[in-house]
């Protein structure tokens, strides 16, 4: 049996002609439809072509992935010594991703490649789903799939090395095969879940309860029941084995280590990056509306509102950024979709006409914030060769190791990090869960050739400040800043400091945040 029939609980889908349109509102979706795929192709080149990270995250988690393609037990590595190590993630994406890289020359192609993939799929499923069980057009369901791979946070995250990608792949996968599929489908579901959960561990909650009630509120109780005891079991399980196996380290990195604090700070910029868009909100308010529906329509209503209940508390982690939102923005585009379809086909009336205006609008406006992202994303991939030259400078000509918030290039360029992430590690000390301890004699000791991380290192505080209180009491003690580069600075022992500046031209990118 399909995963996807064709039938819903209300019965077969009606496709009907697109009939009544209006001839210029069809060329404008199809122009925003072009402009969409635009973006998503100059997003896929620009991550495929470019050598270096667009995020610190991406170094910290080829730091990780190598280490599991080496055989090291990632969560069985002590924390309280270089490199400092504490895997956030679960063990499928360090293992999967890991596997495809090449030891003796690392590099972010594989995972981005990986994610192109996976990213396809998800366009994939999407459009199956519009068009098998919404019933609507290709037209408006390919626009639609565009819009969601050209906006925030598909455009900034969608490719990154980073586990969202699999754990949305594994996610929706396994929510569409327990609401859409039948009984002897749900174990199936619960292996997708489990996989998700070990993927990314927030991954698997909003599909999960998603699930679970569109189920009860289809009278598939037993259903239900069956779907969250199997995913439990599974889930626990694998813990109890993974946590035995570490000495109870699992639960310290993978659990302990991601409950670091509040940030409404952080939940602020996360929520204005994905809802300065009009259509964040315009698949908000589709979605409420088919809380009344029946069939597939309240089905992905629900999951995208659980989706963005939970991930717009859970944002509120310091560090946290709109990728948090990847996960609803998915289910913006399946929302989204038969509304499009609606319009185009009976956009000929006049308060469906005003109302197309409207959408369109709201795309319109959308469409170009994502534009601007991604000029901001070009300039990033046109400065790496100069930030590579500025950092492989300073790194060479270190007396010892250097702690950086790059350490991806340290990777890409055959050297070991001092510190993988220095970020949690801030954050863990701050909260009095971590003892910084052998970090900050050895910068009272000079033992670390180099420091490199944001120009305001040794600033104030702040719950944006990625080093502790102790570090950058250390680091204006016994350094002096020697260069800046656009957001970066590199610091240098008192002791040994020649100032020396690299060749390098000396334009300050700033498109390149870390």
């Amino acid at each position: 049996m399909p995963i996807l029939p064709v039938t819903t609980q209300t019965g077969p889908v009606q496709r009907t002609r697109l009939r009544g349109r209006s001839t210029w509102l069809v060329a404008a979706y199809w122009v925003l439809g072009l402009w969409a795929a635009s973006l998503a192709v100059t997003m896929a080149y620009l991550y495929l072509a470019t050598a270096g990270s667009f995020d610190y995250v991406e170094g910290v988690a080829l730091g990780h992935q190598l280490m599991s393609a080496g055989g090291v037990s990632l969560y069985g590595v002590p924390a309280d010594q270089p490199p400092y190590s504490v895997p956030l993630y679960g063990p499928v994406f360090y293992g999967i991703y890991g596997q495809l890289l090449d030891i003796a020359a690392p590099s972010f192609a594989p995972a981005r490649a990986l994610n192109l993939l996976l990213a396809l799929y998800l366009c994939g499923l999407a459009l199956l789903v519009a068009r098998q069980r919404l019933g609507v057009s290709t037209t408006a369901a390919c626009i639609a799939v565009l819009c969601w791979l050209a906006l925030e946070p598909a455009a900034g995250f969608l490719l990154q090395n980073r586990p969202d990608t699999l754990a949305l792949a594994f996610a929706a996968s396994g929510f569409m095969v327990a609401t859409l599929g039948n009984r002897s489908s749900l174990p199936w579901a619960a292996l997708l879940l489990t996989a998700a959960a070990y993927t990314k561990q927030t991954a698997v909650v909003a599909p999960l309860i998603a699930a679970l009630l569109v189920l009860l509120g289809t009278q598939r109780a037993r259903d239900a029941g069956v779907l969250f005891l199997t995913t439990l079991g599974l889930c626990l399980a694998i813990f109890l084995l993974l946590n035995g196996l570490t000495e109870g380290r699992y639960w310290n990195a993978a659990v302990m280590g991601n409950l670091n604090g509040f940030s409404p700070g952080s939940a602020l910029v996360a929520w204005q990056k994905a809802g300065q868009q009009p259509l964040f909100w315009l698949a908000l308010a589709v979605m409420l509306v088919n809380l009344r529906a029946a069939g597939a329509r309240r089905a992905i209503a629900i999951y995208g509102l659980m989706s963005l209940a939970l991930h717009g508390l859970a944002v509120a982690k310091p560090g946290a950024n709109s990728n948090y939102f990847l996960e609803y923005s998915w289910c913006a585009a399946l929302a989204l979709a038969p509304l499009l379809d609606d319009l185009l086909r009976h956009s000929v009336y006049v308060r469906r006409g005003l109302l197309s205006a409207l959408v369109l609008l709201a795309c319109v406006i959308s469409l170009g914030l994502a534009t601007q992202s991604m000029q901001r994303l070009h300039q990033a991939a046109e400065d790496w060769p100069r930030y590579r030259d500025w950092l492989n400078h300073w790194e060479a000509a270190a007396s010892g190791p250097v702690a950086s918030m790059q350490p991806g290039t340290q990777i890409l360029h055959g050297r070991e990090p001092y510190i993988l992430d220095p970020h949690i590690i801030a954050r863990l000390t701050e909260q009095g869960r971590f003892d910084e301890q052998g970090f900050i004699d050895d910068l009272r000791q000079a033992r670390i050739g180099a420091v490199i991380g944001a120009d305001d290192l040794t600033a104030g505080p702040g719950e944006f400040s990625n080093w502790s209180h102790g570090v950058r009491a250390a680091l204006q003690e016994h350094y002096v800043k020697a260069d800046t580069l656009g957001h970066l600075s590199v610091w240098l022992p008192q002791k040994n400091h020649q100032a020396t500046r690299p060749a390098i031209p000396r334009k300050h990118p700033e498109a390149l945040n870390p």
